[in-house]
């Protein structure tokens, strides 16, 4: 559509509403080729346009790893993150429960359709759901990783969070992440900087004290090259027993 001198496009995504440059660039040229027809017929030339794109923040490709796979989160997996994130041995760590499976279930529709927010339900090699991770709330080439919960191998859940920051610099091409933990979660704090993160300050989360930290993936590239090089001899040494 159009008006006063401006095109207007609204683009409701395709099922997974997730772009790539290549297909937004098609979108465009599209534009400008309908722009220059409207010019030569009418009497008000468009001199500019202005698109909207009402886009669902699922990912909807599986990131393949060695010993997990990342998928987009679903309707479907409202029972399973309610229930492990609600499990005794996590509910201390993993930020504000949902108080009912419904609200789980409001939570992820929200999810879908807020910008510049990806949560991925974590599946070990059997196809079986082992966790959840995210990555969200994105602001000047940072954006926090969090939601994580796991009830897989150690190096399930450290190939978890190798992924998700390839993903971060790779896919969304941001090159900073953070994260908070909660005090209470020694095993986590050592285990984010272990990663190459550092602390940044002591923060308040949903009631809880907490830690912030910040990570450079660029800064902390070698670190991730070691956890990468690390993943791929125990996979080669699982494939040989």
């Amino acid at each position: 559509m159009w008006c006063k001198g401006h095109i207007v496009l609204t683009y409701e995504g395709s099922k997974y509403g997730f772009f790539t440059h290549w297909n937004l660039v098609a979108i465009l040229n599209l534009i400008e080729s309908q722009k220059k027809q409207f010019n030569q017929y009418n009497r008000h030339p468009i001199s500019s346009y202005l698109c909207i794109f009402m886009v669902n923040m699922v990912y909807p490709e599986v990131i393949h790893g060695m010993f997990v796979d990342l998928r987009s989160i679903t309707l479907d997996d409202a029972e399973f993150s309610y229930n492990i994130r609600a499990d005794k041995r996590n509910r201390d760590t993993v930020g504000q429960l949902a108080p009912s499976l419904e609200a789980q279930k409001d939570f992820i529709r929200w999810q879908m359709q807020e910008p510049n927010d990806y949560y991925f339900v974590v599946l070990n090699k059997k196809g079986e759901r082992i966790g959840l991770i995210g990555a969200y709330d994105l602001h000047d080439d940072m954006i926090e990783v969090g939601r994580e919960v796991n009830i897989g191998e150690p190096t399930e859940i450290m190939e978890v969070d190798f992924l998700i920051r390839k993903f971060c610099k790779e896919i969304l091409n941001i090159h900073k992440t953070c994260c908070v933990v909660y005090a209470n979660n020694p095993k986590q704090i050592k285990n984010v900087l272990r990663r190459g993160a550092i602390e940044k300050s002591k923060v308040n989360r949903s009631g809880h004290e907490a830690i912030y930290f910040e990570q450079n993936i660029d800064v902390s590239n070698a670190t991730l090259n070691r956890i990468s090089e690390m993943l791929k001899k125990m996979h080669k040494k699982l494939l040989s027993e």
